[in-house]
């Protein structure tokens, strides 16, 4: 199980300059006791050793290190160790090679730290962008660099205790003894898995990963494009938030543009209507005909009609003319006789008003009615009823002489065999399934002519 691999370098490096330096101080004492020098630079056994135990910490590590695959440097550094064991019996300047050491791990920081990504991790996409151009600027003091990292990602932590926190997290990796408890130590120590449960579940995705085996560099690359790719969905949210945004207004405008326009269009219509309501009346007062009762010229602008023939006319019956009245006085003089003569009842000989003496034809049963078919579509006056059951008695008698024979002529297929009800023992005579559905009331009729026309009618 791979696991930590960045800190177990550290720890290797750590231990290898811990024996290089116990062996170097073996060297100088051996020299000292063996050879009788004050210093190993004295000696022309032990100066060689030394320098040659400083090049195989670099040039043979116990582990890949830092500097592992750097061949440019490396070669140059075993030049410099060269050198430095060639000048035996002089005082040798370590500085070329510290100072080179020096510069080398500057740049492989800047190369490590450029390539981890880090600006993925800030929130600001400002902020990100100028960590990214600080990462990429050579001029830049390593310093400088290092203390403007540690304010981003660490900016209420004071240098000396991150240190101390590094150290004791390569203490507990180094005392864990399992890959499990290096897991453990590495996810505790990132996602704070020991102390942090909300953390925890946000990061456990990672977290199973690392206790799966995952080298930790792919954890951490994971981390940092699934932070990405919720930055770019974040940003994508923004547009599109922005764009609904832009529709919404842009709708706004049209739909009040549109509104305008409609109203502008609306008051063109009325004011269209006026003028031909205006002449219509001009018109109208030309067409009526005078009082039925005095036969006074009509004003268009007051005047009663009768409702039967307003609802027959209204239906463009053929054979209909308006009956009007200057004046509720003479309406009253005159209406009943003109229902009388000329809106007959349509079962004429036999209406039940007649052919039944039991029938009470007072005024609250006597409901005028119209056929449906005749006002519809025969467009004929003999289809007003007296009442409902006078309907319903003369239905087989009206649909057989009107209705049939109305069709026929006009050629129109009307299949209403399933709203009759026939006699078991006879089907040649029948009745309406439910009359209601065959008739119209003199109420309904002009309620329907008054929606039609906009208009009250009486």
């Amino acid at each position: 199980m791979a696991l930590a691999e960045p800190w177990k370098e550290v720890i290797a490096l750590q231990k290898d300059q811990a024996r290089c330096a116990t062996d170097v101080a073996a060297i100088k004492q051996a020299c000292a006791k063996d050879h009788d020098k004050a210093h190993a630079l004295e000696c022309a056994e032990c100066w060689p050793k030394l320098v040659n135990r400083l090049r195989d910490l670099y040039l043979k590590p116990s582990s890949p290190e830092w500097f592992s695959g750097r061949g440019a440097f490396l070669q140059e550094l075993d030049g410099l160790l060269t050198k430095a064991q060639s000048t035996q019996n002089q005082a040798p300047d370590f500085s070329p090679i510290d100072q080179r050491i020096r510069k080398e791990k500057e740049e492989w920081f800047r190369d490590k730290a450029a390539g981890l990504g880090l600006s993925s991790a800030i929130e600001s996409p400002a902020e990100a962008r100028d960590l990214q151009s600080k990462l990429s600027d050579r001029e830049t003091p390593i310093e400088q660099l290092v203390a403007e990292l540690r304010s981003v990602f660490s900016p209420e932590q004071p240098d000396q205790s991150n240190e101390k926190i590094f150290k004791e997290f390569l203490g507990r990796i180094e005392a864990a003894s399992t890959p499990g408890e290096q897991a453990g130590v590495y996810t505790d120590a990132v996602f704070h898995t020991e102390t942090n449960g909300a953390e925890t579940s946000k990061a456990e995705k990672y977290v199973k990963l690392i206790r799966g085996g995952t080298p930790t560099g792919e954890v951490l690359e994971t981390l940092l494009r699934d932070r990405q790719a919720s930055r770019v969905e974040q940003e994508e949210r923004r547009r599109l938030r922005k764009q609904l945004e832009e529709l919404r207004r842009a709708k706004a405008a049209h739909q009040l543009a549109q509104s305008r326009r409609d109203k502008v269009r609306q008051e063109k219509v009325r004011a269209a209507a006026a003028a031909a309501a205006s002449a219509a009346l001009v018109e109208q007062a030309q067409e009526l005909p005078p009082c039925a009762a005095c036969s006074k010229p009509i004003d268009p602008q007051g005047f009663e009609a009768c409702p039967v023939c307003q609802v027959l006319k209204a239906h463009e019956s053929r054979d209909v003319k308006l009956v009007v009245w200057c004046s509720e006085q003479c309406r009253a003089q005159g209406f009943d006789e003109h229902v009388s003569n000329i809106h007959e009842c349509a079962a004429r000989h036999d209406c039940v008003s007649i052919t039944d003496e039991d029938t009470d034809m007072d005024q609250d049963n006597r409901v005028l009615v119209f056929c449906k078919e005749c006002v519809h579509d025969i467009k004929t006056s003999a289809s007003v009823f007296c009442s409902p059951r006078c309907y319903e008695t003369n239905f087989q008698r009206h649909r057989e002489q009107v209705h049939l024979p109305e069709r026929e002529r006009a050629m129109r297929q009307v299949n209403d065999r399933g709203m009759l009800e026939f006699e078991s023992s006879d089907e040649r005579r029948y009745r309406a399934l439910k009359i209601e559905e065959h008739f119209i009331t003199l109420d309904d009729a002009l309620a329907e002519y008054s929606s039609k026309m906009g208009a009250t009618v009486s």
